[in-house]
């Protein structure tokens, strides 16, 4: 009886103990029934749970659960576990399921359940978490990838994109897989250094592609190990817009530089064609006044030195304009290869007799608008260049004319780049296999005075690009030392036809006295008292002002006195042009001959008519006689 006795308090403690168990100790039968239960769940008796089955107390969908874990214990007799939300608390709840062996067959099966409600709420906010900070990671625009010792574990989608690799693919890589050749061992260093200043490498991507790409790297702990995590920035259009920018602004500076050299050579040019006019006039005067005694044989060949040397120094000036794009331009429909053609006698002749000409001229070719004078004057500077590059050996000069399409890119590699977008163009090029030029020789070669020659050369080039910029057209220069060089000239091509060629220049006068009174202004007192003595040798009355003001009090003092008036554009107190208003207002119609050391001047709505002559310092005495004499025939 004692042993009954003392079982039955054993059996007491232990439900005691089974029923203050935080923990719910259950057992099932086969079916899943529940036959014994230590407490029941909130709100609920063990009346209302026991004898029910265990699935009923779950929320729906663990039926599958529970039933695979009981199928294991009943039939293979072994432990098992399933994990099910609770129907009545909604909390979450781990079950390890046992058997029970009764005369060799298992016929009820022992739970014990435990609460991990709290446990599942922190892995699902720690997975929320995770997803929340892989949709930040992959949503941030910069390439981010971290690295353990050197080798990727994992990258944003921004990095893998930037690398042409799916995410999953670049787990495993290495600085020798995303990095050139040439530059992998110092990020290596880096790494090893665990250096974690910022820097500028050279990326590779999947497909073998190269870029430039800034590094900025940090060192982390990642899971509680040591790593690396590394932020890319694709340098590329960064580049492309700096090289953008710092073409724009040579371009501007280019430009600059030449309207600063333009209001200096348009001065220079005033000045000292005026002074060229009076050395040009003093001369022919003298050469008149000789004769052609044979006593001044010797002073009329120095004469005829000085009168060439006064005329080269028109050409320099002109050059000046050229370089400037200042000097005016006769523009028509011209053949790029006829003009060529035309030149070729003239080349053999200009070039070394060791240099040979190779022509490639089409039969026919795109037209382009362009003065033909000056025109000729590049492509005879680009061969003269090409056939002493040689330095007196042989060697071919290669001429070739074509169409071509331009597109930014090909603009952008100009030496000599337009001021308007060029598509369509014709070119001339110009091919040599002489010494060649160094890079920095290139990129001066078109700066005036600057020259890879013997002294005193040095305006060809410049005066060769000012006239292809006032062209609208380009030029581009290909060149190495030993390997020769090659320009090409690009100008747009002419889709109109040919238009109405300029008026003619007037005719040489016929050398005859006329008769007529002419008023003469120039501020120059050397050139005023010339012009006035020319016209007085040829038979006209004269009246002198030495400026406008002066001109314009003699000609309304008498307007109809005067058959003609010659008149400096640049004076002061009143310049030619404005004068020549007011005595037409005085007069409609009074002839009138304007003279400018400047070699292009607008004379503005009114005055540019067949009463309107002009004339560009210095010229001949021929030049100027015969304006006046077509002047005085509309009298």
């Amino acid at each position: 009886m004692d042993e009954v006795e003392s079982l039955k308090k054993k059996l007491e403690r232990l439900e005691r103990i089974a029923a203050s168990a935080p923990e719910f100790m259950a057992e099932v039968d086969r079916e899943g029934v529940l036959t014994y239960l230590n407490h029941p769940g909130a709100g609920l008796t063990l009346e209302d749970m026991l004898g029910t089955n265990i699935v009923r107390w779950q929320k729906p969908g663990a039926e599958a659960a529970i039933r695979a874990a009981l199928a294991k214990v009943f039939e293979q007799r072994e432990s098992a576990s399933f994990e099910a939300q609770g129907g009545v608390t909604g909390g979450w709840y781990h079950t390890r399921v046992a058997p029970v062996v009764e005369n060799g067959r298992v016929e009820r099966a022992i739970l014990i359940t435990h609460n991990v409600t709290e446990q599942k709420r922190a892995e699902l906010q720690l997975r929320e978490r995770e997803e929340w900070f892989r949709q930040l990671v992959d949503g941030y625009i910069d390439a981010m990838a971290v690295s353990e010792q050197g080798r990727v574990i994992e990258v944003n989608a921004a990095c893998a994109r930037m690398f042409g690799y799916e995410p999953s693919e670049m787990t495993g890589l290495t600085a020798a897989d995303l990095a050139t050749p040439e530059t992998v061992a110092e990020v290596i260093d880096r790494i090893r250094r665990g250096d974690v200043s910022e820097y500028e490498v050279m990326g590779r991507r999947r497909n073998g592609e190269t870029f430039p790409t800034l590094v900025r790297p940090r060192n982390v702990t990642y899971y509680g190990r040591p790593a690396r995590i590394s932020f890319f920035t694709d340098l590329t259009e960064a580049r492309r817009e700096a090289e953008e920018r710092r073409r724009l602004e040579q371009q501007m500076q280019a430009a600059q530089k030449l309207e600063t050299l333009g209001m200096l050579a348009g001065g220079i040019a005033h000045d000292f064609n005026n002074l060229l006019q009076v050395i040009l006039g003093n001369v022919e005067l003298a050469t008149l006044q000789l004769g052609d005694h044979p006593d001044h044989a010797a002073t009329l060949t120095q004469l005829g030195q000085a009168r060439s040397a006064a005329l080269r120094g028109s050409e320099i000036v002109h050059q000046m304009l050229d370089y400037t794009g200042q000097r005016p331009r006769a523009v028509k429909a011209v053949c790029l290869g006829s003009v060529v053609r035309e030149m070729t006698e003239l080349l053999h002749v200009s070039v070394s007799k060791n240099t040979q000409l190779v022509l490639d001229l089409p039969d026919s070719a795109p037209q382009t608008r362009a003065d033909p004078a000056q025109l000729r004057q590049v492509i005879m500077n680009l061969i003269t260049n090409a056939s002493e590059a040689y330095r007196g050996r042989p060697g071919a000069v290669r001429v070739r004319v074509g169409a071509a399409e331009l597109g930014p890119t090909d603009l952008a590699a100009m030496a000599v780049a337009p001021a308007e977008p060029l598509s369509d163009a014709v070119f001339v090029e110009v091919r040599d296999q002489g010494t060649g030029m160094t890079a920095d020789e290139v990129r001066k070669i078109f700066d005036p005075f600057f020259t890879t020659k013997f002294a005193g050369r040095g305006l060809g080039l410049a005066s060769v690009a000012g006239i292809v910029r006032a062209h609208g057209g380009a030029i581009r220069v290909e060149s190495a030392p030993g390997a020769g060089s090659t320009f090409t000239v690009f100008l747009p091509a002419a889709l109109d036809g040919p238009r109405a060629e300029p008026t003619a220049a007037p005719p040489a006068p016929r050398r005859r006295s006329v008769r007529g009174r002419v008023l003469v202004a120039d501020d120059e007192p050397l050139l005023l008292e010339l012009f006035a003595r020319n016209l007085r040798d040829f038979g006209l009355e004269v009246d002198k002002a030495v400026d406008g003001q002066a001109a314009l009090a003699l000609f309304t003092a008498t307007p109809e006195a005067f058959d003609l008036v010659v008149l400096d554009v640049t004076m002061p107190k009143l310049g030619g042009v404005d004068a020549l208003r007011a005595m037409r207002a005085v007069r409609p119609g009074i002839p009138a001959l304007l003279l400018s050391g400047y070699t292009d001047v607008d004379l503005g709505e009114g005055l540019d008519d067949a009463r309107t002559l002009f004339a560009g310092k210095p010229f001949a005495t021929g030049t100027l006689l015969a304006n006046v004499e077509a002047l005085l025939e509309m009298r």
